[in-house]
């Protein structure tokens, strides 16, 4: 009775998995409009408050374009609140993720999807 049971849990716990892990070389992240999205936030930013420049924003593609990383730090001397963030695409949930961990203790994660392009919510 218990061989069964464990057999449909593992079962059940492997498919989402293989599901969202077994892609054809033909359907790259690089090469899925889905994982393209995002694009629009790629390179490096500064940001300011007011007239003064504060923050520097640089967001690079990595792990074979399927992941989008943001790194954030401060440039007006404060000795925290630099941060790194994390977009990624998931096919399984159909949705994007953003995880993201600063410094000071800090965290969030969500999720979202394209409003029009150039626009997440």
């Amino acid at each position: 009775m218990l061989r069964p049971l464990l057999a449909a849990t593992l079962f059940a716990i492997a498919a989402p998995v293989a599901a969202q892990t077994a892609v054809s070389p033909a359907d790259t992240c690089r090469n899925d409009p889905k994982f393209r999205e995002q694009d629009f936030t790629l390179g490096s930013w500064d940001v300011y408050t007011g007239e003064k420049k504060t923050d520097e924003v640089t967001m690079t593609l990595i792990l074979n374009d399927c992941v989008i990383e943001e790194h954030w730090k401060k440039t007006d001397g404060r000795p925290t609140g630099n941060g790194v963030g994390l977009f990624n695409y998931s096919r399984l949930l159909g949705s994007w993720g953003y995880t993201w961990a600063t410094d000071d203790g800090a965290a969030t994660v969500f999720r979202g999807n394209l409003v029009k392009p150039g626009e997440m919510r």
